[in-house]
């Protein structure tokens, strides 16, 4: 059984092209979304901010509906991808 989840995508893309991705990968319909383009304060309270290339670092958090983290991981690269099957083993517990 899994934890209820809501999935959520921030990005500092303009939300344009960030809904274009969105649309082209079949998730608009299954995540919010926000766009951190003009505002910074999720990435800066997460720790997230890549501050010389003005993007976020990958990451997937899972908050428990108590607002406790269950998971937290930070890839090291942009271009790295998250440890999904950690991701939902953390899920099941």
């Amino acid at each position: 059984m899994f934890m209820p989840i809501l999935s959520m995508s921030v990005v500092a893309s303009i939300p344009l092209c960030m809904m274009t991705f969105l649309d082209r990968s079949r998730l608009s319909k299954m995540c919010l979304t926000h766009s951190i383009y003009r505002e910074r304060a999720f990435g800066t309270a997460y720790g997230v901010v890549v501050q010389e290339l003005a993007l976020l670092a990958r990451a997937v958090f899972l908050i428990r509906p108590d607002k406790s983290l269950a998971y937290v991981e930070i890839v090291k690269e942009v271009s790295d991808e998250p440890d999904y099957d950690a991701v939902f083993k953390a899920a099941k517990a």
